[in-house]
């Protein structure tokens, strides 16, 4: 598979074209999470009129952002064993392929040296014959 660079993020991982959808659905969600957010924080201002709250809606979003971070990097780190699975599993089949064709080749040189001794016995005793004839 052929990885072309889409996009760097801020923590270094380079991203494939093919999850450059993953990441806007990740994206939006993260979005979708922060107006969530905003409005919890929006009625939990109402309830600190009654209750005394004290919550700090950047805490809140830092916190959140870590948290989908480490979600999108644990599905990197995933993704990359996943990718180095399937090059092992290649290089395996490749090996045993390897492997086949140097027995072929080794039964072949065997039936090769054989048939080289074969001749060379005739062909002493084709140079007895003709010495004792002489």
């Amino acid at each position: 598979m052929e990885l072309g660079v889409v996009d760097v993020l801020d923590n270094g991982l380079l991203v494939s074209e093919e999850n450059q959808s993953e990441i806007q659905i990740t994206n939006q969600a993260m979005m979708l999470i922060q107006q969530l957010i905003r409005k919890y924080h929006i009625e939990l201002l109402d309830v600190s009129n009654i209750y005394d709250f004290n919550v700090d809606e950047e805490e809140i979003l830092t916190f959140t952002d870590y948290f989908l971070e480490g979600i999108m990097k644990r599905k990197s780190v995933e993704e990359k064993l996943e990718m180095t699975k399937e090059k092992i599993e290649k290089s395996k089949l490749c090996i045993k392929k390897s492997m086949w064709s140097l027995r072929e080749c080794k039964a072949i040189l065997i039936e090769e040296i054989k048939r080289i001794n074969e001749e060379k016995i005739n062909l002493v005793e084709t140079f007895l014959l003709i010495n004792q004839e002489e």
